[in-house]
């Protein structure tokens, strides 16, 4: 049995389809942030699996007064379950195309699958999302990977 192929791509192409993918749904302030040059875009089973194993959605929600474990926490802490899988076994992987989303009131995470379609991750739930659930009344303001 042979291995799947794998799915990379570069970071010009990556900030092309967030322009189509995400763009409708940006405010007229918007910014993405691309760190690497080639990302690897995981099956979806792949990034359910590591959130899975991340626990991360296990954690409890803390808000105010202290704001010390809220929506960007969680965010945060499932980034770092991405970073640290592409570093599995003492090998450095590409990085995943696995990142971070602020709209104007919430904090939560996106991929690109192998398929080059954006998925919206809830940290605090482990679920993942098509773009087009996204509500109607919030804007993407920012955008990290």
């Amino acid at each position: 049995m042979s291995e799947r192929a794998k799915t990379f791509i570069q970071a010009t192409e990556l900030r092309t389809i967030v322009s189509q993918q995400v763009g409708p749904l940006c405010g007229t302030v918007f910014s993405l942030y691309v760190s690497d040059n080639q990302y690897y875009c995981p099956p979806v089973a792949d990034v359910q699996k590591i959130l899975s194993a991340s626990k991360v959605a296990e954690s409890e929600y803390i808000g105010d007064p202290f704001q010390s474990h809220d929506c960007d926490d969680f965010s945060h802490l499932a980034m770092a379950a991405f970073i640290r899988d592409a570093y599995r076994e003492r090998e450095r992987r590409p990085a995943y195309a696995f990142g971070m989303v602020f709209s104007l009131g919430h904090a939560f995470n996106w991929f690109m699958g192998e398929d080059k379609v954006i998925r919206l991750v809830e940290p605090q739930t482990g679920e993942i999302s098509d773009l087009e659930f996204f509500p109607q009344d919030d804007c993407i303001t920012f955008m990290l990977v």
